[in-house]
Order: structure tokens, then sequence, then C-alpha cells
């Protein structure tokens, strides 16, 4: 390069994004609690999927706010 005016780098800007903290906790599972009928097991069942689905929604948040 010869000589003359010195070329500028562009600024370079960091940006840490922020997970909210309610994103990074799911709800707990469950509690044990005695399996006797079929209703317990629907009961148990229906409390899985709920506490799953919480998960599911927020990394699919988490995701959303780490996206470019």
């Amino acid at each position: 390069m010869a000589c003359g005016a010195p070329r500028l780098l562009p600024e370079v800007l960091v940006e840490k994004v922020e997970v909210p903290p309610s994103l990074l906790a799911c709800s707990p599972p469950p509690s044990p609690r005695p399996i006797v009928t079929q209703k317990d097991v629907a009961l148990l069942i229906v409390d899985l999927a709920e506490a799953g689905e919480d998960c599911r929604g927020k990394l699919k948040a988490v995701k959303e706010v780490m996206a470019p």
C-alpha cells in the first residue's frame, strides 16, 4: 500500500443479548403421588405434558431472543 491517508476500519459494536430470567427455568415436574386409578395416570400425563410444554415454549422464546 502506498503512502497516503490511513485506512480506517469500521467500528465494531458488541451487543450482549439479555435473556429474561423467567425464560431460564422450566416448571418443576409433577410431584410424586400414588398412582392407583386410571384417573391418576391420566392426571399425571396431563401434568407431565404441561411441564413439557412450558419448557418448549420457553426454549422457543429464548431462541427468538437470541436470533440475529
